[in-house]
């Protein structure tokens, strides 16, 4: 059954979008990354060099990034959803969004 446009994956959706502002832009951006042949890597590089990402903000998505992955049950398959990239499993996401809010993360001791 595809849930994909469920009213309940909607509803969640827009609950992550609200509790998760700055993150869920971040991980939104990526869709036009993704449909340009780039790794996700290579998207969050690109992201961080351009002038559409303010800098202090790159704080609030680390923070609502760590905090969104403390959740007991990671609803991983919403990070699928909102970034269009297809995650294999939940540990795939976690190791993508680690290196991702790391790599950002870098940018603010630089």
């Amino acid at each position: 059954m595809d849930t994909s446009s469920s009213p309940h994956m909607f509803d969640e959706r827009d609950r992550f979008a609200e509790q998760y502002e700055f993150f869920s832009s971040f991980l939104l951006v990526l869709l036009d990354c993704e449909y340009e042949g780039k790794t996700l890597q290579q998207a969050v590089s690109d992201w961080l060099r351009s002038e559409a990402i303010i800098y202090d903000s790159r704080r609030e998505i680390i923070e609502e990034g760590r905090a969104f992955m403390k959740q007991e049950e990671l609803p991983w398959t919403l990070i699928r959803e909102v970034s269009n990239y297809y995650f294999e499993t939940k540990e795939e996401a976690f190791t993508w969004l680690s290196d991702a809010l790391e790599q950002i993360e870098a940018t603010l001791r630089a």
